[in-house]
């Protein structure tokens, strides 16, 4: 084999091994038969400071979950901003709830759903970490809002959610 082919056939491997990846990791979560969802990570605490969470900051590794089943929940708890209110408003509340995951941990960092499955009383969603080699050595919180378009369930009583990629 020439030297040209060589090449090219390594380049094709390469480009075939990083749509793979890329495709895995990026692709839509799993989710049970008979459930839509859509994502949108927001690198900031979307919660006004009076909401119903405990907590006015998120500490490193600190979690919280919610759910917003209605439209008037959702405009009392969540900020108003670009990033927030082009997905509720794109939010049908008849169909529709919300699943807000939040977490602390350094900037440029992304919170990824990767499946949902059901339990006996509620959800388990399972996120991981999308995160850059290297990056600053700070502290946020980051938003994960799940819309979740369910056919078969009611909202559900309980959501536990399992991040793993922590560094």
């Amino acid at each position: 084999m020439n030297r040209r082919g060589f090449l090219a056939l390594c380049g094709l491997g390469i480009g075939t091994a990083g749509g793979y990846i890329g495709r895995s990791r990026y692709g839509s979560p799993s989710t049970p038969d008979g459930m839509r969802v859509e994502t949108r990570h927001i690198e900031k605490d979307i919660f006004v400071e009076d909401s119903s969470r405990d907590a006015a900051f998120l500490g490193p590794k600190e979690e919280y979950q919610t759910v917003l089943s209605d439209r008037e929940t959702a405009d009392r708890e969540i900020i108003d901003s670009e990033s927030t209110t082009s997905f509720l408003d794109e939010t049908d509340f008849e169909d529709s709830y919300l699943i807000v995951v939040q977490n602390g941990m350094q900037s440029e960092m992304e919170l990824v759903l990767d499946a949902i499955s059901r339990r006996e009383h509620g959800l388990r969603l399972d996120v991981s970490i999308d995160s850059p080699r290297s990056g600053p050595d700070d502290l946020r919180t980051h938003s994960l809002l799940v819309r979740v378009t369910d056919r078969d369930e009611a909202v559900p009583e309980e959501v536990s959610v399992d991040i793993e990629g922590y560094i």
